[in-house]
Parts: structure tokens; sequence; C-alpha cells
């Protein structure tokens, strides 16, 4: 059903695997493995988290000791995992990912883990960097979330390293390995963002004070006490290295699997960015 496009009825189909009979069925944990899955693509993902639990709380313990339903768990567990992260809770699930890749070495499940809890990892520390830029500096806490933000900057450029490391590591053109570079370039890009912003503002800083150093010059009676800044244009800037880094991981995605349903996604978001400079011609 579900490869004919009838979702829906899937899901109706694979509902009565949450009750009994079919609840115990030795072959519910597949079942309840695909409902997961379907109900996190309906925006469902709190009632797959519930439900998966249910699974797991029935199953595990008697699958772990099947020999042939034991090689089920990982894809289980992963599914739960992806459901928890729907959810936004975050940290809950990259700890479920780091203990997929810890229990299952070697296993489909545990090399998407690997960039899954960077992944995680990432959303986390953009989201605390947000906070404390939304919180704002006062006179009470502007070191803390100057401290915070610096902190999450430093915690995403650690993590685009790990992804990038990892990649080397991981069987070429295979899709975990694009998935890591692709998350890689995510975290880059985030960087980027920074770097470009604080490059306008010093660019911004630089053309008042000329501003200000003409007008003395040419004896003005008395200058204004602010200026208003001048608009920037990002051609104005000059390429700003994690938006490189971002760049070269696009283009090596696309390298290694240009026929792949993630280089078609890498190739949108890497346009976008010459877009962005008005480099239309590339």
């Amino acid at each position: 059903m579900v490869l004919l496009g009838d979702s829906k009825s899937a899901l109706n189909e694979l509902d009565r695997f949450q009750r009994d009979p079919y609840r115990s069925n030795p072959v519910a944990p597949l079942a309840i493995t695909q409902f997961s899955s379907l109900l996190r693509a309906s925006k469902r993902a709190i009632d797959a988290v519930r439900i998966v639990q249910d699974c797991r709380n029935v199953h595990e313990k008697n699958m772990s000791r099947d020999p042939l339903r034991g090689p089920w768990l990982p894809a289980l567990q992963y599914e739960h995992a992806l459901a928890i992260m729907d959810t936004g809770k975050l940290a809950d699930a990259r700890a479920m990912f780091e203990s997929l890749i810890k229990k299952y070495p070697g296993s489909p499940e545990a090399a998407n883990s690997l960039w899954r809890a960077r992944q995680c990892q990432r959303r986390e520390l953009v989201a605390a960097i947000a906070a404390a830029e939304k919180a704002g500096p006062t006179a009470n806490n502007e070191s803390a979330a100057s401290k915070a933000v610096r902190s999450g900057v430093s915690g995403i450029t650690t993590v685009a390293s790990q992804l990038t490391a990892q990649a080397k590591k991981t069987a070429k053109g295979s899709t975990p390995q694009l998935q890591l570079l692709y998350e890689a370039a995510w975290c880059y890009r985030v960087l980027a963002r920074r770097e470009i912003e604080s490059a306008t503002q010093k660019l911004q800083k630089d053309a008042m004070h000329q501003a200000r150093s003409y007008r003395s010059s040419k004896g003005a009676a008395k200058s204004p006490t602010t200026f208003t800044p001048p608009r920037v244009s990002i051609a104005d800037l000059p390429v700003q290295e994690s938006e490189a880094q971002a760049i070269k991981l696009y283009q090596e995605t696309i390298a290694l699997a240009p026929q792949s349903a993630l280089a078609a996604q890498t190739r949108f978001e890497l346009a976008e960015m010459f877009a962005h400079r008005r480099k239309h011609d590339q």
C-alpha cells in the first residue's frame, strides 16, 4: 500500500498492531517500525513515540534472546529515536542515537546514527545561541549571554570537524558518508551566517569612522553624534572561511553521488548560496 502511494490505508492496516491480539504477535515490531515511520510523515511524532515505546516494552526482552527477531532491534530503536527527535526532544534523541552506535556497531542504523546524533547536537547548539541572543545582554548577564553564544559557536565548529573526520572513515559514496558531509555543510552554513554578519558590521563601523574623520578634516562646525550605518551588500564582502567550507562540502557531496536524491537537494542549496551572492552564472 505504501509503495502504491496509499499511506492512509497502510496506516489503518498497521494501526491494529498496537492492540491485541496483533500487539503480541511476533512480527509486531516490524509492523510498528513501519507504522511509526508513517506516523512521523503525518506529523504525528508524539503518537509514534508512544506506540514504539509500548512495542519495546512488550517485545524487546524476548527479541534480544531470539536469533531470528534480534536483528530487528536496531531498526526499532532507531525509529524510536527518530520519533523522539521529531517531537523536539533533541538531547534524548541524541542519547539514543549514541547508544545505537555503541550497541550495534557495523549496522546500517549505527552508521546513520552517527550523523543523526550530530544533527541533534547542531540543532541544540543553534537553539542555545538563539536563546542567549534573544534574552539580550543586561547589566547582570551580559558576560553570561556572550559566553553562551561563544560556547555555542565553538560547539558547532567542533561538530563540523567531527562530521568531516567521520566522513573520511565511511565507505566512499555511501548514504551515511553523503549525510555526514551534508550535515557538516549545514554546520558551516550556520557559522558562515555569523561570519558574514560580523564582516558586515565591521565594514559599517569602518565606513562610519571614515565619515566622521572626513567631516572633522573639513572643519565641520559640529559633527553628528550618530551616523546611519550604510547598507552593505554581500557582494561587497569576500567569501568567508566557513562559507567556503560549506560550498566545498556541497560540491564534494554532489561529486560522490551525482544521481542521488541528496545530491539534488544539495544542488538546490548550493545554488541558493551562489544566488545570495548574485553569482547567478554558477
